[in-house]
């Protein structure tokens, strides 16, 4: 649930066929005046992106798919220590995409992708575990293979119950849950077996806590392998967002408990961040709980979002970025905020980022740049 939440989907398809098929989806129109004048706002809305003059897939969303494509093409290949090599060198030199994401967190999001197949009788899944098992074996000192692994088993145990994905595995009936409970079970067995190796990447207390919180874990212990990650790990951004799940404000509602990690994060990295971590904890939780309501469902205080935004440009003035934080602040209500950040916008907007030209034209209004 937390490999790059906000990128994880493919791109919005802005076809006049998938716009029509989503907007059906959603209103399932009848033969009258409402449903005429949403077709035409629709109409309206597509002719608008279509007029924009044709634009670049914005530079971070490239870097990410050609870091997964080269994953599963390495994978594909058993070319081990290649795999290997890539991912030492994102470990040892912390290396970040344009928009300032650690590349070793795309790295395991090649992997994931790489083990999303068609359910659990997908004959695909003995060939995966067979070279993630070659991999182990040829290199016994790395956390790479053992935690390409741990994922693994995770989307298998998904395969096997995928109605569960973004719930705690002991909140559905036992009757339908033992066999997934047991996958995931084994799962985090595995990973602990392996712990002392693994541990020297930050990425295995991601895996870790996202299958301490499917498994419903005591909190005690899940905070405590946290600290344990953040203090090892300090500044990866990942395992800040996997322990912000813990409080999925979807399961407890408690924004107050988000508020209080949001700072805590901040505070961590107020050295080398600013407070850019607040800022991308929200962002975070945006995507994966509050959506387009964050101002309204969270305690986010957006005085403090705002000087993350900037602390984060600093360091990294991505298109990605701006566009992101243009939108944000667009939904805090904060003119002139918008106004500056719509300003820095270079060439057209980013579809993925904005959804739709409604969404644009009415934080440019906010702005007063029509």
């Amino acid at each position: 649930m937390t490999d790059l939440v906000t990128d994880d989907s493919p791109p919005l398809d802005f076809s006049g066929k998938a716009k029509l098929r989503r907007w059906w989806s959603r209103n399932k129109p009848r033969r009258s005046v409402a449903g005429l004048t949403a077709l035409l706002a629709l109409v309206a809305g597509y002719l608008h992106f279509v007029l924009l003059p044709s634009y670049d897939v914005a530079t971070e969303i490239k870097e990410r798919r050609s870091i997964r494509a080269e994953v599963g093409h390495l994978l594909d290949r058993s070319d081990y220590a290649a795999l290997e090599a890539m991912a030492e060198s994102f470990r040892s030199e912390k290396s970040r995409t344009e928009s300032g994401i650690w590349k070793l967190t795309v790295y395991y999001s090649g992997i994931s992708a790489k083990a999303r197949l068609r359910g659990k009788s997908d004959p695909a899944w003995g060939d995966l575990s067979a070279k993630l098992k070659a991999w182990q074996e040829q290199y016994p000192d790395s956390p790479t293979p053992v935690i390409a692994n741990a994922i693994a088993m995770r989307k298998y145990a998904q395969a096997l119950k995928p109605i569960v994905v973004f719930q705690r595995a002991s909140t559905a009936a036992p009757s339908e849950d033992e066999v997934f409970v047991s996958a995931l079970r084994a799962d985090q067995a595995y990973l602990e077996r392996y712990a002392a190796v693994a541990s020297k990447d930050p990425h295995f207390y991601v895996v870790w806590s996202n299958l301490a919180f499917a498994l419903g874990a005591d909190p005690a212990l899940f905070f405590d392998v946290v600290e344990e990650g953040m203090r090892s790990h300090p500044d990866y951004y990942q395992l800040y967002f996997a322990a912000m799940d813990f409080h999925a404000p979807s399961l407890r509602g408690d924004a107050t408990a988000v508020e209080a990690f949001a700072n805590m994060a901040a505070e961590r990295t107020r050295s080398s961040e600013g407070l850019g971590l607040y800022t991308r904890v929200y962002w975070y939780a945006k995507a994966a709980y509050f959506g387009d309501d964050l101002f309204r469902r969270s305690e986010v205080n957006w005085p403090k979002m705002s000087a993350g935004i900037d602390d984060i440009l600093a360091r990294y003035p991505d298109q990605w970025n701006i566009n992101n934080f243009a939108r944000l602040a667009c939904l805090a209500g904060d003119s002139g905020k918008t106004r500056a950040l719509l300003d820095r916008i270079e060439g057209t907007p980013i579809p993925q980022v904005w959804k739709s030209s409604s969404a644009l034209r009415g934080c440019r209004r906010l702005a007063k740049v029509e």
